[in-house]
């Protein structure tokens, strides 16, 4: 017989209660994320600046993903043979660090070819 159909239904039952939890609460995680995105959004329309909408943006990122660092960066492939990265916005890092990259050195090619195709995918 199916050991499926041996286990007390009270267990099974259990068990899709503690499921239909973990459900719910993923359910409104991601309804946050949708709130907080569509915030976002309307804050792209009404941004007073460009600098303010990398700001939103940086901050949003940091929320959603529960991080303590983040860089916003911009490939211009039409400088250099492999492009140039330049800094938009960072949180979280050392003036140190912020200052190399904001020297828009040349992205390696890994680091460029990842940018243009996360960009490219997104069209």
């Amino acid at each position: 017989m199916n050991p499926e159909f041996e286990r007390p239904i009270g267990q099974r039952s259990h068990e899709l209660e503690d499921a239909n939890e973990v459900l719910r609460r993923s359910e409104e995680i991601n309804a946050k994320e949708m709130q907080t995105l569509h915030l976002v959004a309307t804050q792209l329309i009404s941004a007073s600046g460009m600098e303010a909408l990398y700001d939103q943006i940086l901050d949003t990122a940091l929320g959603i993903l529960h991080a303590d660092l983040a860089t916003l960066q911009m490939v211009y492939s039409a400088r250099g043979t492999l492009g140039e990265l330049k800094l938009l916005g960072h949180r979280g890092f050392s003036p140190e660090t912020v200052k190399r990259w904001e020297s828009n050195l040349p992205p390696s090619a890994k680091s460029r070819g990842a940018a243009v195709s996360s960009s490219s995918g997104s069209r």
